[in-house]
């Protein structure tokens, strides 16, 4: 059995009309923020694993601890790595990262990545009432 190659690609950060370009801290107020409307307990069979292998489905904290380990996956992504390309696709910028795999993540961000596109953090445009809020 040989390797594969694996790819986890994320839609970046988008803005509304009128809307500037935001430094790295505020997108993840603003990522955070949006962490909060998601239910937790429909997400965790499928979020769950991505954030933290070793944890346990059916444990009683599952939801308490998944918010905490989202936003840290939200705030691993927004910052320069060495492991995680921006690439732009009909005018749209994604976050990329990738490599090789025997059946483990290929890279250090290769799942927080994916849980991010899978929480749909970055789905919708940031609006100015998002940076507004993310900024007083």
């Amino acid at each position: 059995m040989g390797a594969d190659m694996a790819l986890a690609i994320a839609r970046a950060p988008h803005y509304a009309t009128g809307v500037d370009p935001q430094p790295s801290e505020t997108l993840a107020t603003i990522g955070v923020r949006r962490l909060a409307a998601i239910d937790w307990d429909s997400a965790a069979e499928d979020i769950g694993w991505r954030l933290d292998p070793e944890l346990d489905e059916d444990s009683a904290d599952i939801t308490g601890r998944l918010p905490g380990l989202a936003a840290e996956a939200v705030n691993a992504v927004l910052h320069p790595r060495r492991d995680i390309a921006v690439v732009t696709i009909a005018d749209q910028e994604y976050f990329a990262t990738g490599g090789l795999s025997w059946g483990d993540p290929p890279t250090d961000i290769f799942d927080q990545l994916d849980a991010v596109d899978a929480l749909g953090v970055w789905d919708a445009e940031i609006t100015a009432a998002e940076v507004a809020e993310a900024t007083s």
